[in-house]
This record gives structure tokens, C-alpha cells and sequence, in this order.
């Protein structure tokens, strides 16, 4: 049977409750108007009711989904039509099913896209070598350093806004009334309401480091497989540093910090690696400009293990340092590097540990310790 668009379009709007008492008068009145049309609209009625075929909101979708149900029937139509017609046709109403089917498996997929779309995410990969900062819509900054990942959802209007790190970054959280923001890394998460804080969460770094410069962040998660049994408040000025491990879970307070010196000691390599400790430590009392120099291109390095110290100039410089001596690994460096080049930053170190080494374009390698 064919059915004119005008009433195609009554009948999607009566099945989704769309119509105006209007438009529902012109629709009844074409619906018994014959048995026909009575059968037709009882028929989808109840396929829709049964079904519960997802509504989806967005108008372009909506047109889609209905020309592919009225396609599909009209084609199935074709295919069973017979001396009776399609409408009296005895397989009417499984006719009517497997064009909802195909509907409802359309809408469907829509339904999971549109979610995904209310829920979509933006990335942001600054490379090694680069650094950059971004002012959220909610008016929250952060600053990401080189070789970290940063996503965030494109919405910020939720109660719960969840934002995912790997690599390091300084938040500014916009404080917003009743509102959660979430930093979600690989191990830790940090909840917020509005505050500024540090967060260096590198996945092939041995250690994670949640620095707090004012308000209050709450921390809990998992180091390695041990949970953190009860969520860690960080005030101004403390820091919570994880060391990872496989075995145990020790959790120290240390009154001060000299920067590295302590949680150094933790990153040196041991004869068994595969028993080593997951540790937690609070300190108290931080120089909170020592982790957060970066994003004014600033490195500062105190009593820093040379293992330590390469991996973060390989990302801050972009190039590749291998330590060829491994005596010089536990070495430690003390200094400030602003507007060096890699050259130039190597030539310093090698004078400070000291030690040969050669340059072939980004490609480092730290030789022999010299002997004074």
C-alpha cells in the first residue's frame, strides 16, 4: 500500500509523541478512514510499544531511521505482495517485525554513537621537546609538559568531570560549586573541588608524584596490586610520592624534603629488582617552585640520580641518551637548566659528574666516568 509522506510523517509523530492535538485530528481521521490504515497504525503501534525502539533525539537521525523503516517495508511489501495485497497478507505482522528489526538494530547503533558523542573526549599529545598549556571552557589552566598524553571530555557541564594523564602536568582547577574534577592517571586518581597542584604520572617512570600548591586534592587508587586503603588528603606545600613495587606497601611521613634526595634512593636499580617494595611517602613541608618550574622552562635538578635526570632530558630536548658506563647511573647531579641547549646541557653535566661522551645529532651517549 502506498502511503503519502504527509501521513508518514503523522505517523512517526504520533508513535513518539510529537504531535499537536492538531495534527493528531488529521492523523485519526486518515487512520479510520479504512481498515486499512487502522491495521497499518495498530500494527506499528504495537511493534513500536513491544519493541522499544530507541528515540533518538537528533532530527537528521530521526529522518534517516523512519525513510529506512518505510524502505524496507515497502520492499518486503514487494516481495510478499499476492493476489490479497500486502496488508492481507497472513505473514503481515512478521513482515512488520523484520523491518522493525532492521530499525531498531539502526537505531541502535545510533543510540551507542550519540552516547559516545555526549560522551566524547579530546586528546592532546604534546611530543618530546615541546610544551604547551590550555584554558579549559570551565575556565580551569593546565600546562603539559613534553611526552604526556591529556585527555578530556569536550562537555564540562557534568557534576563528575573525569580527565585522563599520562606524562606530567600543573593544574589550575576553576572552582565551580558542586562540581568534581577528577585526574585519572594509570595508578593514582586526585579529586579537586578548586586548587592548584602538580601531577607527574609517567608510565615508564618508576615513581608518581602528586605536588599540592593550594586548596586540598584527595588521592586514592592502586600501586601496582595494592590499594590505597584510605584516600590520602595532600594541604599546600605537601607532596605524596609513589614509589612502584611487587611486594608490600610501606607508608612513611617525612617532615621536609630535599628534593629527590629521599624518593632517590628508591629509583636506584637493586640486585632483585623483582622483589622490590611499593612504598608511599608524604612530605610535609615542600618547595613547591622545584616541581613546578617546568612549565616556565624551567629544570631543576637536586641531588637527581643520572638515571633519573636522562629520561627527563630526553623528553624535554627530544633525543636519545644511553648511559654506556653503568657506574654512572647512581650518580647525582645538582643544577638548573633555563635556556640551554642539549649541548650545552650535556657539556655541564659532563664537567659536574664528570664523564666523555659523544653527539650525533639527537643521538647522546654518556662513555666513561673520568677519573680526577
Amino acid at each position: 500500500m502506498e502511503v503519502e509522506d504527509k501521513y508518514k510523517r503523522l505517523l512517526i509523530g504520533q508513535l513518539r509523541e510529537e504531535l499537536s492535538p492538531k495534527e493528531q485530528n488529521e492523523l485519526f481521521a486518515w487512520v479510520y478512514e479504512s481498515p486499512q490504515h487502522k491495521r497499518l497504525f495498530y500494527e506499528l503501534k504495537d511493534i513500536w510499544d513491544s519493541s522499544k525502539i530507541v528515540r533518538p533525539r537528533n532530527e537528521d537521525r530521526q529522518q534517516e531511521e523512519w525513510a529506512k523503516l518505510w524502505t524496507e517495508i515497502e520492499k518486503l511489501e514487494k516481495q510478499t505482495n499476492g493476489s490479497k495485497g500486502f496488508l492481507w497478507s497472513r505473514n503481515l505482522r512478521e513482515v512488520y517485525k523484520i523491518a522493525a528489526i532492521l530499525v531498531i538494530a539502526f537505531s541502535a547503533s545510533w543510540f551507542l554513537l550519540n552516547q559516545f558523542q555526549k560522551d566524547e573526549y579530546n586528546t592532546l599529545e604534546v611530543p618530546y621537546g615541546a610544551r604547551t598549556n590550555i584554558t579549559l571552557t570551565d575556565g580551569t589552566k593546565i600546562w603539559l609538559n613534553s611526552g604526556t598524553t591529556f585527555k578530556y571530555p569536550a562537555k564540562l557541564d557534568q557534576k563528575d568531570v573525569d580527565v585522563f594523564l599520562e606524562g606530567e602536568a600543573f593544574f589550575e582547577v576553576a572552582h565551580l560549586k558542586n562540581r568534581k574534577f577528577n585526574v585519572k592517571t594509570s595508578t593514582i586518581n586526585i579529586q579537586v573541588l578548586g586548587t592548584s597542584f602538580n601531577v607527574k604520572s609517567y608510565d615508564d617512570d618508576e615513581q608518581i608524584e602528586a605536588t599540592l600548591v593550594n586548596g586540598s586534592i584527595r588521592i586514592d587508587g592502586q600501586l601496582d596490586n595494592k590499594t590505597i586503603r584510605e584516600p590520602i588528603l595532600l594541604k599546600p606545600n605537601q607532596q605524596a610520592t609513589f614509589v612502584k613495587g611487587t611486594t608490600g606497601f610501606q607508608v612513611t611521613r617525612i617532615a621536609e624534603r630535599n628534593l629527590h634526595e629521599d624518593s632517590a634512593k628508591a629509583q636506584e636499580p637493586t640486585a632483585t629488582p623483582t622483589e622490590s617494595k611499593a612504598s608511599l611517602t608524604i612530605f610535609e613541608k615542600v618547595k613547591v617552585e622545584d616541581y613546578t618550574s617546568w612549565k616556565d622552562h624551567v629544570l631543576v635538578f637536586k641531588s637527581e640520580p643520572l638515571m633519573s635526570l636522562v629520561r627527563q632530558m630526553e623528553r624535554w630536548y627530544d633525543v636519545k641518551i644511553e648511559i654506556k658506563d653503568e657506574s654512572l647511573k647512581k650518580s647525582r647531579y645538582t643544577g638548573t637548566f633555563e635556556n640551554e641547549t642539549i649541548e650545552q646541557a650535556i657539556e655541564a653535566l659532563s664537567l659536574s659528574l664528570p664523564f666523555d661522551y659523544t653527539i650525533d645529532k639527537n643521538q647522546i651517549e654518556i662513555l666513561t666516568k673520568k677519573n680526577l
